[in-house]
This record gives C-alpha cells, sequence and structure tokens, in this order.
C-alpha cells in the first residue's frame, strides 16, 4: 500500500468526443483575397501577350504577390494559386520540363478561391 495522495485531476474521456475528434471546418478566405483573386482573374482575361510581358502579366504578378501576403502563405507556396490544367511553362525536352509537375495544392486554393469569388459575384447579384 502506497502513502502517495492521487493528484487531483478530471477523469480521462475516453469516449474519444473532445475537441481533436471534431474535424475543423474549412477555413473561409478574407474578403479582400477573394477581390484580389477576382481581380487577377479579369487581369489573366486582358493578356494579349504569348510572353507574358504585357502590362496585365505584370499587373497580375503584382496582384498575386498582394494575394500570397493576404493569404499569409510561406515563401516556399509559390505559386500561390495556379489553374487547373496549366501547361509546363518550360520548353518541351528541357531539364526542367523532365522534373516540372503541377503545384496540386496551389490548383486546390484555386478552386477554392474560384468558387468563393462565385459565390460573392452571387451574392453581390442577389442583395
Amino acid at each position: 500500500m502506497t502513502k502517495k495522495r492521487p493528484v487531483g485531476r478530471p477523469p480521462l474521456n475516453r469516449n474519444w468526443d473532445g475537441p481533436q475528434a471534431k474535424p475543423r471546418p474549412p477555413r473561409r478566405f478574407p474578403r479582400s483575397a477573394v477581390l484580389i483573386f477576382q481581380r487577377m482573374l479579369r487581369l489573366a482575361a486582358d493578356c494579349t501577350c504569348k510572353n507574358h510581358s504585357c502590362t496585365a502579366c505584370k499587373q497580375w504578378w503584382v496582384e498575386h504577390r498582394n494575394l500570397h501576403r493576404e493569404l499569409e502563405l510561406n515563401p516556399w507556396d509559390f505559386p500561390c494559386v495556379e489553374a487547373p490544367g496549366t501547361p509546363c511553362p518550360f520548353p518541351p525536352g528541357s531539364r526542367a520540363a523532365k522534373t516540372w509537375e503541377a503545384d496540386y495544392e496551389a490548383q486546390a486554393r484555386w478552386g477554392r478561391l474560384f468558387q468563393a469569388a462565385r459565390e460573392a459575384r452571387a451574392g453581390a447579384r442577389g442583395s
């Protein structure tokens, strides 16, 4: 028999229904990020060049930087958005083209932002 007294703590909850067991709801994008993304979509539609040297492309990269900051992404999360089905930007047969892979995380972020922009447009029309 021990003379140690038990620590006064609540009993363990073994039903596994605590806060860690509940899935977190998906994080919503800030309104400013959705507005930046809408501007990026308009700029992409205004592009008239093939080598990304027009004014719309330059402004698109400025907005991309703003979106990256707004979403508080890490520097290695680049690009922060990538349209699904984006072709390889490198010349065919080059070393970079052989190792290039699509950024599925950025494509998923693009899809969620596109959906949020669509909902924002529908909400603006409805009110």
